[in-house]
């Protein structure tokens, strides 16, 4: 067997220079500062991130990183179910430049909080937050751009996720929705 066919499935870290990963420290040291503010389910979701984050396994970083933050806006929604699909159905029948592309496939009349985490869209959830003013239309679209980073890191594509990348789905997450004191 030659040097090249062995252990074709070995996992090659991925060269981090000195500057990046002063930032990935960083990280962990942000998140520790609100650590109190989190669910136990967002706490684990952030563990696994940082854990994956520092051993520059940037793809389930991304992924587990972008869970802690649904899980934050779901626990939110938990919290008023019957304003969530007010909103809703009021995004679908008025939508904003925001949301007008996705709000016609919203789900509209969530009996509970598994009912949305099963059938809606991340899309939607982020959508909630632009509806209520809880993030700027800019800032939406920084975490639509985090979601489709995601999605490609969860599904099969030829996505390479640089460590700038993954401090960045970190900052947006921990700025626009863990550290966000209306998504409490």
């Amino acid at each position: 067997m030659k040097e090249s066919e062995k252990d074709i499935f070995g996992y090659k870290k991925i060269r981090v220079t000195r500057k990046q990963l002063t930032s990935i420290d960083d990280i962990r040291s942000n998140f520790e500062t609100i650590g109190s503010s989190f669910s136990a389910e967002e706490r684990e979701y952030i563990a696994e991130a940082l854990f994956c984050l520092e051993r520059h396994c940037f793809k389930a970083a991304t992924l587990m990183i972008w869970a802690s933050g649904i899980s934050r806006i779901l626990n939110y929604i938990s919290k008023n179910l019957s304003d969530f699909n007010k909103a809703t159905l009021d995004m679908a029948t008025n939508p904003k430049s925001g949301y007008k592309y996705y709000a016609k496939s919203f789900q509209k009349n969530a009996q509970s909080i598994e009912d949305i985490r099963v059938n809606s869209n991340d899309r939607q959830v982020v959508s909630y937050l632009l509806y209520k003013k809880f993030i700027t239309e800019t800032e939406c679209k920084k975490l639509f751009a985090d979601y489709s980073t995601r999605c490609d890191c969860a599904h099969p594509t030829d996505i390479m996720i640089s460590p700038n990348q993954a401090i960045t789905i970190f900052e947006n997450v921990y700025d626009l929705i863990l550290n966000n004191s209306k998504i409490l």
